[in-house]
């Protein structure tokens, strides 16, 4: 390629890239904003993430048949949070559940812990604050 010819190239390829770039502002609507900012307030949330008793039978039946939707650790805090969500609505009812769903094969398929201690001790530090109880409840569990 010669020299005028580069130029042209060159030239044609800025004076097509400022109209585009001239049409694709030129008619762009402005959309206002539906409603004018708030200063929002940070209020702690007041979760009641207390313990219940739930049916052993019952919670066993669930977290075997949870097994085949996401594994371990999902089968054992759905049959948990289910009950609860079902009897009590919030917090549970908004609990993301399928977040648990990672633990299958050992955390990600990697083999490395197990997902019903490790769904377990989730629970163990959902429903337990004092991390001196949840480390004896988990070394028990173990």
């Amino acid at each position: 390629m010669n020299r005028r010819t580069a130029l042209k190239v060159v030239a044609g390829g800025l004076i097509g890239g400022a109209g585009v770039s001239i049409l694709t502002t030129a008619f762009k609507p402005e959309i206002p904003p539906v409603n004018k900012q708030k200063k929002l307030e940070l209020t702690a949330p007041d979760p009641n993430w207390e313990y219940r008793k739930l049916d052993p039978v019952v919670t066993a039946n669930l977290a075997y048949h949870g097994y085949d939707e996401g594994s371990c650790m999902y089968g054992i805090v759905n049959s948990f949070i289910s009950q609860l969500a079902a009897k009590f609505g919030e917090p549970y009812a908004s609990f993301p559940i399928h977040m648990m769903k990672y633990g299958h094969g050992g955390i990600g398929g990697f083999g490395t812990i197990c997902g019903a201690l490790n769904g377990a001790s989730s629970l163990i530090g959902l429903f337990v604050d004092d991390k001196a109880i949840q480390n004896a409840l988990i070394k028990d569990l173990f």
